[in-house]
């Protein structure tokens, strides 16, 4: 019989049914995590192992959970909590990236980014709610019902209200399921004027921007 380490694949069968996850293979056998994986992949967690194996699934979960929690206390204490001035800042960066440049629309698939969005525009820029005009993108393979409703408690627009929605020809292809939401604003020549303002200060040298 070869040896483990001409021919992991025995080794790595044995360590997986007996209820090991895949990065302790990895550490254990000294071989990388897409390998241990490959080789490991088929292989049935023997019964009386399984709970092992959940135990670390779960222990992992809630170290993950820990650390991003202690991440988010160290960039509070960091920087303090989000300021409207910080707000504009960040809307108008996002614009820049995204957005249309004679039209406002503002198009994404990240629902916190549209949420992010719509927020600044009633809350900073002093939008109306009736001006912002909320249209969708998605394909052919998608269910239109469940992402009008997604997109409808995102916004907080009513089905019925939704401008348009467009079906794309083709599948998703691994894209968003929800499709792409789109947000126009109605009237939007001094809103624009803004977002160019706030630009300008962004471009300006720093000792220019300091008070």
């Amino acid at each position: 019989m070869k040896n483990s380490e001409s021919n992991p694949l025995s080794k790595v069968r044995y360590l997986r049914a007996r209820g090991y996850s895949f990065p302790e293979i990895k550490n254990k056998l000294g071989i990388s995590f897409r390998k241990a994986y490959e080789l490991g992949k088929t292989v049935a967690v023997d019964p009386a192992y399984l709970a092992r194996l959940k135990a670390k699934r779960g222990g992992s979960h809630l170290r993950k959970i820990q650390r991003e929690k202690e991440i988010e206390r160290e960039v509070k204490n960091s920087l303090g909590y989000a300021k409207n001035r910080d707000l504009m800042f960040a809307a108008a960066a996002l614009y820049w990236g995204e957005g249309e440049k004679i039209d406002f629309g503002f198009s994404n698939t990240d629902s916190e980014m549209i949420k992010l969005m719509e927020n600044c525009l009633l809350n900073l820029f002093g939008v109306e709610k009736n001006r912002i005009k909320v249209s969708l993108r998605i394909y052919e393979d998608m269910d239109k019902e469940s992402c009008l409703r997604f997109w409808s408690k995102i916004t907080g627009v009513g089905i019925p209200d939704f401008k348009a929605v467009h079906v794309l020809k083709g599948r998703k292809n691994g894209k968003l399921k929800y499709g792409m939401c789109r947000l126009r604003v109605e009237r939007p020549a001094d809103l624009l004027k803004k977002f160019r303002a706030i630009r300008q200060l962004m471009l300006a040298p720093v000792a220019q921007r300091i008070e």
